[in-house]
């Protein structure tokens, strides 16, 4: 997908603390999201039932399934589509995985909502 390369071939300044994921990932892509995220990425979320295990698309060739498949997640929120409210309190968690990660609180488990 031509959005897709030019994303991950994007010249981000510094780090962020939160990345989001929507969608299924294919081979070509898993090597510029696993570059780009590890060195960059406090958090990772994955929304929706084809970034958390591949979805109606997992078994096509050219797709390696879930994101964790190629990076470690800390957010799952499952569905097709995402509730708004499930999206919601995946970032909440989210947040609170980053300050677990300062060292200001206790690191709460990945959590699935559905």
């Amino acid at each position: 997908d031509y959005r897709c390369q030019n994303y991950l071939e994007l010249d981000l300044d510094g780090a962020f603390d939160v990345a989001v994921i929507e969608g299924a990932v294919t081979t070509e892509e898993s090597e510029g999201l696993v570059r780009t995220l590890r060195e960059r990425a406090g958090v990772l979320i994955a929304i929706g039932a084809c970034a958390c295990t591949g979805g109606v698309f997992q078994d096509c060739y050219n797709v390696v399934g879930g994101v964790d498949h190629v990076i470690p997640v800390d957010v799952y929120v499952p569905g097709c589509a995402a509730k708004p409210e499930a999206i919601i309190d995946g970032v909440v968690l989210a947040l609170e995985v980053v300050k677990g990660k300062l060292g200001l609180r206790d690191m709460p488990q990945t959590t699935i909502f559905e």
